[in-house]
């Protein structure tokens, strides 16, 4: 008799304390800011940093250096840059593109090489890029082009041998720096702190 009607009074309590923490989590949800596409690329001095290379006429182009000799030698990266204050934290390195739905090309890929600010320290990570894929998120419509944005951690808590300015070079893949391709806006960099290394 006893258990029955200690069981019958925790089934209220129980239902009662699950309907408060539903509740206290959709608050929290509601309380959340929704991101906009720029705020989703800061980061805090303090945290790390963030840059971002616009493509001119949205077309990513090799950059062409003629040789004494007349060859032609492609050079189809870019340099992104910031500073590294803390060597002794942890950080995520995220990539990401936006490109527009049109992109003249069904997949690319990159390499992306992490260069420490005293240069004795590179980490490389080749990445595919597959356009329109589902996971990629959709950020603004302009007129009949749609804008989206993949985002890719690369390195994941990394350290840097120095503090200063570290370079991210950004660079199309063998077999795929011969030739241009239309349709992507932004390619940017984004370094941030995860966790601190105890102290010792």
């Amino acid at each position: 008799m006893k258990k029955n009607l200690k069981f019958r009074v925790a089934i209220p309590i129980l239902l009662i304390i699950s309907v408060f923490l539903i509740s206290c989590k959709s608050k929290n949800d509601e309380n959340k800011k929704k991101l906009t596409p720029e705020e989703e690329l800061q980061v805090a001095p303090e945290n790390g940093f963030s840059q971002t290379y616009f493509f001119p006429n949205n077309t990513f182009t090799p950059q062409k250096e003629i040789l004494p000799n007349n060859d032609i030698l492609l050079h189809p990266e870019i340099y992104l840059k910031g500073m590294v204050k803390d060597v002794k934290s942890h950080y995520d390195v995220t990539i990401i593109t936006d490109y527009y739905d049109n992109v003249n090309v069904e997949d690319c890929k990159f390499v992306v090489t992490a260069i420490s600010p005293d240069t004795t320290s590179r980490r490389s990570q080749q990445y595919k890029i597959v356009f329109n894929d589902k996971q990629d998120k959709v950020i603004s419509s302009e007129g009949e082009q749609v804008l989206k944005r993949n985002t890719r951690v690369l390195f994941k808590d990394m350290k840097f041998s120095s503090a200063g300015e570290a370079q991210f070079k950004v660079a199309l893949a063998p077999g795929h720096g011969r030739f241009s391709f239309s349709g992507i806006k932004s390619v940017s960099v984004k370094v941030e702190k995860v966790k601190e290394e105890l102290e010792s």
